[in-house]
């Protein structure tokens, strides 16, 4: 008689059960995760990234290692080579394309050190991060394509994410204090954020895929929450973006008009309530008309920069270093009166190694010199093309507007990512929301190249 075959272990029939399974969630987990990630007491930059950086990494290196023992990658038949892959993914290509293209204008850099690694309040303009964040977009790329369930997924975990960020927002305003950091009651909701403007734009990317999802109660209350900020750029992009979903995908004039009184109501009753419990001047100073007076100043010195190095850029954190040589005096004065609210700004000193130094007086009538970290354009396409020159901005808008194709379908993503866009206007991209902004990009990209958004495949 013939020797009996063992039956199969209970391990080998449930692992292809559990690797589809994590394989599935594994980057929904992640972008549900990302901007709820925080290190309590420590209400800054530097900590809050650096918490963010090592799950990346987990997640960089447990995805890479869950699409190399996926039967897909071990199949001939389903595996091409690199030139017939490049040439069905040019998303793909570019990606890599702008990944090389940082790595080169860093080296090339007023101080190609900081260039790669980043500032010195974060490393998160470095190419370094770049690099992981383009490492993120393939592998949820790559994901996407042999699974396009994923896509769905995702856009439930940002939803998702967003809720349990606006209800944070609204009990802190309610309680006066932070749920996660300490701050006073004179203070907006910031929840796992550094600042209240920062969650102002992570609420106006929930709303946008919630609006494409769950038009009704869910998008409503993260509108609400976008007026608990007081944030303007935050409450008109999720607004717009909202506007504009429903006349692409032409829904009807009734609709749209009940749909947009709706979300206004929604956004001036969160006004009104973030306004009662927060009665103080700094709450009305947010809504100040010098803040885009401010922005103006930012703008200028940006502009002058890009002129100066219009191809290379300047590099992540280099431009930081010597913005005050961009400004006349007399514009810096009055910036810094602006947004620091200095009594007089005197003069900077300014050095391509550390960051520079401002000669101000002070309420007593003396000197003293304060340092300035960081500097930021505070417009997402002015930024890029700061850091990494025109060449860089071009490729990053290629990946944009890949994703934007999406919204002809009334794809959630592409909405969260005009919405987004859409604050990106008078903002930029924070290491708090980068995680999610490049999986997004990478999940949005797919999606635009189906043929049935909400099944199947993508062909190869």
């Amino acid at each position: 008689m013939g020797k009996r075959m063992a039956p199969p272990s209970l391990w080998r029939l449930g692992w292809p059960v559990i690797g589809r399974f994590v394989r599935t969630w594994w980057w929904p987990l992640y972008v549900f995760l990302y901007p709820l990630l925080f290190i309590p007491g420590q209400h800054d930059y530097g900590p809050a990234f650096k918490v963010r950086s090592y799950v990346t990494v987990v997640f960089l290196a447990v995805g890479l290692a869950l699409e190399l023992l996926d039967p897909a990658s071990r199949s001939r038949r389903l595996r091409p080579t690199i030139v017939e892959g490049l040439n069905r993914h040019p998303l793909i290509v570019i990606a890599l394309l702008f990944g090389g293209w940082v790595v080169m204008t860093s080296l090339l850099a007023p101080n190609p050190a900081i260039a790669l690694t980043g500032a010195f309040v974060s490393l998160a303009d470095g190419a370094v991060w770049m690099l992981a964040m383009i490492g993120v977009f393939i592998l949820v790329y790559v994901r996407t394509v042999r699974n396009s369930e994923v896509i769905r997924y995702v856009a439930w975990a940002i939803a998702a994410s967003g809720i349990i960020l606006a209800v944070g927002a609204a009990v802190e305003v309610v309680a006066g204090r932070g749920l996660v950091y300490p701050f006073p009651h004179n203070a907006l909701p910031a929840v796992t954020f550094p600042q209240k403007g920062h969650l102002a734009g992570m609420l106006a990317l929930s709303g946008g895929v919630a609006a494409g999802l769950w038009p009704g109660a869910a998008f409503s209350f993260l509108v609400f929450s976008v007026g608990l900020t007081l944030n303007r750029s935050a409450g008109i992009a999720v607004m717009t973006a909202k506007l504009l979903h429903l006349l692409i995908t032409r829904a009807r004039p009734s609709r749209v008009v009940r749909a947009v009184v709706l979300a206004a109501l929604a956004l001036l009753a969160g006004y009104l309530a973030s306004r009662a419990f927060v009665p103080s001047p700094k709450a009305t100073d947010v809504v100040s008309g010098s803040t885009l007076v401010s922005r103006s100043f930012y703008y200028r010195a940006a502009l002058r920069a890009i002129a100066q190095r219009p191809l290379r850029g300047w590099g992540g954190g280099n431009f930081a270093l010597v913005w005050p040589d961009f400004l006349s005096s007399q514009e810096l004065d009055r910036f810094g009166r602006l947004e620091w609210g200095y009594q007089q700004v005197l003069g900077a000193q300014v050095s391509e190694t550390s960051p520079p130094l401002l000669a101000v007086r002070d309420a007593a009538g003396g000197y003293q010199l304060t340092l300035v970290r960081t500097f930021k354009a505070h417009d997402q396409l002015l930024e890029i093309v700061l850091m990494w020159g025109i060449p860089g901005a071009l490729l990053y808008l290629l990946l944009v507007g890949s994703a934007l194709r999406g919204l002809r379908r009334g794809s959630p993503l592409a909405v969260g990512i005009l919405a987004y866009a859409i604050f990106l206007l008078l903002w930029f991209v924070i290491p708090e929301t980068q995680g999610v902004w490049w999986v997004m990009l990478a999940a949005a990209g797919v999606e635009a190249r189906l043929a049935r958004p909400r099944s199947g495949r993508v062909p190869t």
